[in-house]
């Protein structure tokens, strides 16, 4: 018995899968990027600034000192001292700020990610039980229209006995089925509820035997 599984399906989902977690990848790599720039750049402009400070500072020391005034010398190394501390402020409240963004869209990006792989993982399962019910509907049919022909059997002891066998080879699932005398009720207990239909066509519209189904 030969059984067609649709693995097309699940190729399809497996790829879905990776795309979105490379999509999800590349938007972090970009945030990354984004912020290190800007305090890259934010860095880089208070940089410049206190250079520019500490140059007028230095010029302005000088001119003091050609002055030889002491009070303005002291004035200018407080101005300077300012300015670098305020310098170095800004630089960490700019990492500080850089740091928190980089922190927030990895937590996203993250978030995004275990949501994709968790859309992909649920439609794997979802495909794999479409083929298991594909599966055991295939095994259905191949009984029904291989090992059960009714034209080969004239005496229902026979087709009992072959009924049994049959079913105790299938390795899927396994049905029972259990008769009565002639003229009495013919109860058939079926372990696979996907065989009612076929079982119900097999013997009532063929045989014309009273029939009843339940689960087990």
């Amino acid at each position: 018995m030969q059984v067609v599984v649709p693995h097309d399906l699940l190729d399809l989902n497996i790829q879905a899968l990776f795309l979105g977690l490379q999509e999800a990848k590349n938007a972090i790599s970009g945030d990354l990027q984004a912020a290190m720039a800007d305090l890259e750049a934010h860095m880089h402009a208070n940089f410049t600034d206190v250079h520019g400070a500490e140059q007028i500072n230095m010029a302005k020391l000088q001119a003091s000192e050609q002055y030889d005034t002491m009070d303005m010398q002291a004035s200018m190394f407080a101005d300077l001292q300012d300015a670098l501390q305020d310098g170095m402020a800004d630089q960490m409240s700019a990492l500080k700020v850089g740091l928190t963004e980089i922190q927030n869209s990895l937590e996203i990006d993250m978030s995004s990610i275990w949501g994709a792989i968790y859309v992909g993982l649920k439609q794997v399962d979802t495909n794999l039980q479409q083929m298991h019910i594909t599966m055991l509907r295939a095994a259905s049919q191949e009984i029904m229209h291989e090992k059960f022909r009714l034209d080969d059997f004239d005496e229902e002891d026979n087709l009992a006995e072959n009924f049994l066998q049959n079913c105790f080879n299938v390795k899927t699932f396994s049905l029972k089925a259990e008769f009565e005398e002639e003229g009495g009720e013919m109860p058939y207990v079926i372990e696979d509820s996907l065989d009612e239909e076929y079982l119900d066509v097999l013997f009532m519209r063929k045989r014309r035997d009273s029939f009843s189904t339940k689960s087990v």
